[in-house]
């Protein structure tokens, strides 16, 4: 997207606008490189303790959360009282979420965590991303969900079942990526918004 908010000439139409890169023309303000570039720290792993048998105040997402459109909070399970180590995996809204084990149609699947009200973890199946401050996580989640970084993430993912497979935090970190500047990203997310409505 332009300046002006319309799409941008072509490479073909415009080659001065663009640059190449190792997976295509980009245009020349975008970087480009390992999702790390983009993220403040490496992925964090979840945690999971065994679900309490009523209800305690605090919530833990299931892997179903995790779905083709994003975050759903369609699978909630009480956490138990007293475990000190869920504090780990707090969430806090606005946080991306990754599932890093599932089929592999299904691994690495990506959302932006909303929060539902009260407390909520996510379990060791995900890990969460925290995007650094040249992106958001509206936008990383746009990013994870596009089929070029799905068929890396497809390639990658490692199992001997054939039907489980995961992949792991430095696989994600060394995903590569074009990424826009932080404005133009902002204009992106407001056309799919439209779009969507």
């Amino acid at each position: 997207v332009d300046a002006n908010g319309e799409l941008r000439l072509t490479q073909a139409e415009a080659p001065h606008l663009y640059k190449e890169s190792p997976s295509g023309w980009i245009p020349k303000e975008w970087g480009f490189g390992a999702l790390l570039s983009w993220l403040e720290g490496r992925p964090k792993n979840g945690y999971s303790p065994q679900e309490a048998g009523e209800w305690t105040g605090i919530q833990m997402l299931g892997l179903g959360c995790l779905t083709n459109e994003g975050f759903q909070p369609i699978q909630l399970k009480p956490a138990p009282l007293g475990d000190k180590r869920l504090t780990t995996a707090m969430l806090a809204h606005g946080d991306v979420l990754m599932s890093r084990s599932n089929t592999r149609d299904l691994v690495g699947l990506a959302g932006v965590f909303r929060d539902v009200g009260t407390p909520c973890t996510y379990p060791d199946l995900m890990m969460r991303l925290r995007p650094s401050s040249e992106t958001s996580g509206d936008f990383l989640q746009f990013v994870l969900r596009s089929t070029r970084l799905r068929r890396q993430i497809q390639a990658c993912a490692v199992g001997t079942s054939g039907s489980m497979v995961k992949i792991s935090g430095r696989i994600v970190c060394e995903l590569a990526t074009a990424m826009p500047p932080k404005p133009e990203q902002e204009c992106i997310l407001s056309h799919l918004s439209a779009g969507d409505s």
